[in-house]
């Protein structure tokens, strides 16, 4: 319904509203060591799509490292378009920002699809990305894991969309 959907959009909001007061401020530290190596990658990424090439290799990240395929980068994504605007440090943090949000309305999103009310499907959409399984790797540096995080609600939401339509299907 349209409410669900300005709640999901409003969780989004929220939960990157709350990542972004402590992810967006000048001198903030993150991460013991992956994250110049990811900030590298984008880096990297950006480049080759500002001179029209296709970012396969990394020659700033690990003495030259494969881009194209190595689940670490972020090879043509939303990174790399956000680098091609912002330094990519700053990059890095505004995506994964905008992941705790994309996250949260994919939790709120699944949750209401598999039945829960809409209080219940705000608790799980703020419990699943404020808890420590998001917000832990970001501090431990382990950016790459905001993907993942980002988007398992929506496969999950998709997937779970996809059995259920099947299953109609072969009810008739």
């Amino acid at each position: 319904s349209r409410s669900d959907v300005l709640l999901a959009g409003a969780m989004g909001i929220i939960v990157a509203g709350f990542y972004g007061v402590f992810l967006l401020h000048p001198g903030l530290w993150i991460g013991p060591t992956d994250f110049s190596k990811d900030a590298a990658y984008l880096s990297t990424a950006a480049a080759a799509v500002r001179y029209g090439a296709w970012p396969i290799w990394s020659h700033t990240t690990c003495g030259g490292i494969a881009a194209l395929g190595n689940p670490e980068g972020n090879t043509l994504s939303l990174g790399t378009i956000l680098a091609l605007a912002l330094p990519p440090d700053r990059a890095l943090l505004v995506l994964l920002v905008a992941e705790a949000g994309i996250g949260a309305a994919g939790a709120f999103v699944l949750s209401r699809a598999l039945g829960a009310s809409r209080l219940g499907a705000a608790m799980a959409s703020t419990v699943s990305l404020l808890s420590g399984a998001f917000s832990y790797r970001i501090v431990e540096g382990l950016t790459p894991v905001g993907g993942a995080v980002a988007f398992l609600p929506w496969t999950l939401f998709f997937l779970q969309r996809a059995i259920r339509r099947r299953s109609l299907r072969r009810a008739r």
